[in-house]
């Protein structure tokens, strides 16, 4: 299944840098992948305005990230499709 109205972050390799809301207007979803395709984590984040804003750290690594909108309630699993994944993997490398 393809996300309706998503953003997927391909990295090269694994990371487990965060994510921040800065100037983001509406809440949003994020889900973390392995380059497997598994998922790692799922995050809620919230719009921020101010000059200081949260980071969102999936305290895992990973190589995937997908946002999403918050209301987008799907669960995680039938996101980010791991054949898919792993073809975006090989790709890179």
């Amino acid at each position: 299944m393809a996300p309706l109205d998503g953003m997927l972050f391909v990295f090269p390799e694994e990371t487990s840098d965060g994510f921040w809301m800065k100037n983001t207007l509406v809440p949003l979803t994020i889900v973390f992948f392995d380059a497997d395709g598994t998922r790692v984590r799922r995050l809620s984040m919230r719009p921020c305005r101010s000059e200081t804003c949260p980071v969102y750290y999936p305290r895992r690594t990973y190589r995937f990230a997908l946002e999403l909108p918050a209301t987008d309630r799907r669960p995680a699993r039938t996101l980010g499709p791991p054949l898919a994944l792993r073809r975006l993997v090989s790709r890179a490398s």
